[in-house]
């Protein structure tokens, strides 16, 4: 009986624990919220925990969205389009400092009530709790965050405001989400070959015309941006490996599927890390990406191991660009498979 009763008592502590982590998560999405429509912003979706709601055909709707929690790790989101034609502006500045602001208010507001209210042990001692969580949010988004290397890499370089800027147009979800990067010129996207890269938000310019290339069957000049990259002063830089390592299986994927370079393919593989990331990834393209590579290297039995777990995940997430590579990479593998 012991036992069950400290179970049921670690469970609600717990919930109680993680619903307060909610309140101030939600509190931060707020603040995005009110100084995204104040600067002209359009509400795309909102997530908080695995909890997503988001526009379909001019209604809100709700789904349960736990794989984007497992592979991103963010556990709260308010994401909202910038005004049309604001590629180098400034005002998303204020939708993206809003979130740690909030937080920053709320701290405030408890702080006060602390001096001036006459509260009990038990009330004092949940309003400090709060206030702790609010300050600690704030300053912690704001200066090693997300939301706080947004705001100073975009205030530093204007490439870095069109990186962000395109991050948002192009990651909304519901109406409207299926972007078309043919729409689009190469000066959209476009970066000075005598520019150097230096911010995650540059690299995220480079991501979204890539697929532009893609989209334009341009694959020679996808393995140029990624010796770029490649090659830049960024390379060893921690923060950076994830979108580092997507332009090496974007190249990847140039060269195996389109040039039928093999040999390049093989020495971009050789790499530990790639090898890792294709291996060990959850995300579809990544599983592509490895069945892919195992079929240069002759391995039809990973091929098809690979395959099977990028079809489950391609229909976890109803991720129809996702699954038209597996459709290319099954037309790749077909003859091999039937001979």
């Amino acid at each position: 009986m012991k036992k069950v009763l400290t179970t049921a008592l670690k469970i609600l502590v717990f919930t109680l624990i993680g619903a307060h982590l909610l309140l101030h998560i939600a509190i931060h999405e707020f603040g995005h919220f009110v100084f995204g429509k104040l600067t002209g912003h359009t509400l795309s979706h909102v997530r908080l925990g695995k909890f997503l709601w988001y526009k379909e055909n001019g209604k809100w709707k709700y789904k349960s969205d736990s794989a984007f929690v497992k592979q991103t790790k963010a556990v709260g989101q308010c994401w909202m389009l910038p005004p049309a034609g604001c590629a180098h502006s400034y005002n998303f500045f204020l939708y993206v400092f809003g979130g740690g602001l909030f937080n920053f208010i709320t701290a405030m507001v408890l702080l006060a009530v602390l001096i001036v209210g006459n509260t009990s042990g038990f009330v004092m001692g949940l309003i400090i709790y709060h206030f702790v969580i609010s300050l600690y949010l704030a300053i912690a988004n704001l200066t090693i965050g997300g939301d706080g290397r947004q705001i100073r890499e975009g205030l530093k370089s204007p490439t870095a405001r069109r990186g962000q800027y395109w991050t948002f147009y192009v990651g909304r979800i519901g109406d409207g989400a299926s972007t078309s990067f043919k729409d689009f010129t190469a000066e959209d996207f476009h970066i000075d070959d005598n520019v150097e890269i230096k911010y995650q938000s540059e690299i995220l310019l480079l991501m979204w015309d890539t697929a532009r290339l893609t989209e334009l069957k341009q694959y020679d000049l996808i393995v140029e941006r990624y010796h770029r990259i490649a090659n830049s002063n960024i390379k060893g830089q921690k923060t950076m490996s994830p979108l580092l390592r997507h332009f090496e299986l974007k190249a990847l994927y140039a060269c195996i599927v389109h040039l039928q370079d093999y040999e390049k393919a093989k020495e971009i593989y050789a790499q530990e890390h790639v090898q890792k990331e294709l291996e060990t990834n959850t995300a579809t393209t990544n599983r592509v990406l490895a069945a892919y590579n195992h079929y240069v290297l002759d391995d039809a039995e990973k091929v098809n191991f690979h395959l099977e777990k990028a079809n489950i995940i391609a229909d976890e997430w109803n991720n129809t660009t996702e699954k038209l590579y597996i459709k290319e990479l099954e037309e790749l593998i077909a003859p091999s498979t039937q001979g």
